[in-house]
């Protein structure tokens, strides 16, 4: 006890001092402390009470990876809030793009993908709902569905998108309708959450079984290809960060195995140029 009030207090300090010097290093500063507090504050942080229809929270079993992110969302929730669109965009993973730059990509994935007013999409992944949020204000009666693996992020989805969020795994959907979405998204989650090629593939079948049969539409953003990454990538082509990045042409040499036709492998909507990040946009067999 003592333990966890010292480095509450230490973090107070640090984010005294990042204020001081005009925050120029408060994320630095924050990050730098957050696996510290993950130990000490995650053990007392309950569950956000999820829609009937999830599993239960007993059944997760892989939750190390979230305990950080679950910890870092709580700190920044109290200082942002979930109400403003902009200040949103910090509680996400991915607020170190601007807010108008995530919107933008956002929009040109779901044109590619063919999105229209009244239909059903499914992310996994979903954190805090900062993809499918913008989709809202541009398409009408959408049918919401996702799951996170950091169950206080999913829990923010659920508040500011409707309860339709389920804090669950990515390798197990099985709660979820089969057959039933008309599309399936997903935001650098299968390079992250995988440790071979074997679970990539497991979780492509796990997103293509929720897909409509013959007309169902997957996307698969922000990959990295292997040939073009900056680190040595061991065995497998998994690499010493954990990731799994897989090479390009992986995705048509097993499209039938993974149950997938129509394959585009797209420049990244969200890093332009990039020569290693790319998008996957496919339909179900």
């Amino acid at each position: 006890m003592i333990t966890s009030f010292a480095l509450i207090v230490l973090r107070l300090l640090l984010e005294t001092v990042a204020w001081v010097a005009n925050r120029q290093y408060h994320a630095t500063l924050l990050y730098l402390d957050v696996p510290f507090l993950a130990m000490a504050l995650t053990v007392g942080v309950p569950v956000p009470s999820m829609p009937s229809f999830c599993p239960s929270s007993s059944s997760i079993q892989n939750t190390f990876k979230s305990s950080t992110y679950d910890t870092e969302l709580i700190m920044h929730r109290r200082k942002y809030g979930i109400k403003d669109p902009t200040t949103f965009h910090k509680l996400s993973k991915w607020h170190d793009y601007s807010t108008e730059r995530w919107k933008q990509s956002v929009y040109k994935s779901a044109d590619i993908l063919g999105l229209q007013n009244g239909t059903s999409i499914y992310e996994i992944g979903v954190g805090v709902g900062a993809w499918l949020r913008p989709l809202t204000t541009k398409y009408a009666d959408l049918e919401l569905g996702g799951s996170d693996l950091a169950s206080s992020a999913a829990g923010v989805a659920n508040e500011v998108l409707g309860p339709h969020f389920c804090y669950a795994d990515a390798f197990d959907l099985s709660y979820a309708p089969i057959e039933h979405y008309d599309f399936v998204a997903s935001q650098a989650v299968f390079y992250i959450a995988a440790a071979n090629m074997e679970e990539s593939a497991k979780l492509v079948k796990q997103a293509v079984r929720l897909l409509k049969p013959g007309t169902g539409r997957l996307f698969v953003g922000y990959n990295s290809d292997p040939s073009c990454v900056k680190w040595n990538c061991v065995k497998d082509c998994g690499c010493g960060d954990g990731r799994v990045n897989l090479p390009k042409k992986w995705w048509k040499e097993n499209s039938i195995e993974l149950g997938l036709k129509d394959i585009k492998v797209m420049e990244s909507a969200l890093n332009e140029g990039s020569q290693d990040k790319y998008d996957i946009f496919a339909t179900k067999i």
